[in-house]
């Protein structure tokens, strides 16, 4: 599928805490991150001629692609039998695709069609200027466009960790003829919403992000954070 595709557009929902407005008083830069947390412009992360690329990550052939959602690119990699069952991988913050490289070989061993797709902000998709571009509706439409796209529309798994976690639901609430099986390593927004407000313990746990967000000097992260990690 190449070139501009018309946007998907799901059912509107009352959003969660996780991408409600933030206090007024939060820079503009901030909020950018509690909305949906792209990685900055000043870091220019994405690369030309990328898709059709292939290389080896953990022992693992990984072959990059894109599609489009609209004007969005959405780029990802994928690896395993293409005929097999679609698995998508969504990332956190501030990662991109390559924070699943020690799942791409078992579950491409396994016969699994394994795609993990960088969020729209992030890395090599496109990063749209204005922070209306990463509410929910649009999050949730690329990765149903990735669905479509590369597991012929058919139920897929969805796996997905930190801030991918809160898209994943959002995703399977919003579309759950396209999801067979989630895997999430956070709660359920109105659970989390909740928490934070209620619980003290959670809420003091959970302050790091708004901290972070706030005050972190993501400037100088490196370009390719989760390759310099072991």
């Amino acid at each position: 599928m190449n070139g501009p595709q018309p946007p998907v557009v799901g059912k509107k929902h009352f959003f969660s805490w996780a991408l409600r407005r933030p206090p007024p008083q939060i820079s503009a830069l901030s909020r950018s991150y509690a909305v949906a947390q792209p990685i900055p412009e000043e870091l220019d992360m994405e690369r030309d001629k990328e898709a059709g690329m292939e290389e080896v990550v953990e022992d693992c052939r990984v072959q990059h692609g894109e599609l489009w959602n609209e004007d969005v690119k959405i780029h990802y990699v994928e690896c395993g039998d293409k005929n097999g069952e679609l698995v998508v991988l969504i990332h956190g913050f501030p990662n991109f695709w390559y924070v699943w490289k020690r799942q791409f070989l078992a579950l491409a061993e396994s016969g699994y069609h394994v795609v993990a797709p960088d969020l729209r902000g992030y890395n090599s998709s496109s990063k749209p200027k204005g922070i209306q571009h990463y509410g929910r509706c649009g999050v949730v439409s690329d990765m149903v466009r990735i669905i479509d796209g590369l597991g012929g529309g058919k139920p897929s798994t969805v796996v997905g960790h930190d801030w991918g976690g809160f898209v994943t639901w959002a995703l399977v609430e919003d579309f759950p003829d396209k999801v067979k099986a989630i895997f999430v390593n956070v709660p359920h927004a109105t659970v989390f919403s909740e928490a934070v407000r209620s619980n003290f313990r959670q809420m003091r746990r959970s302050c790091f992000k708004t901290l972070r967000a706030s005050f972190g000097n993501t400037k100088d992260q490196p370009e390719d954070i989760d390759r310099s990690w072991p």
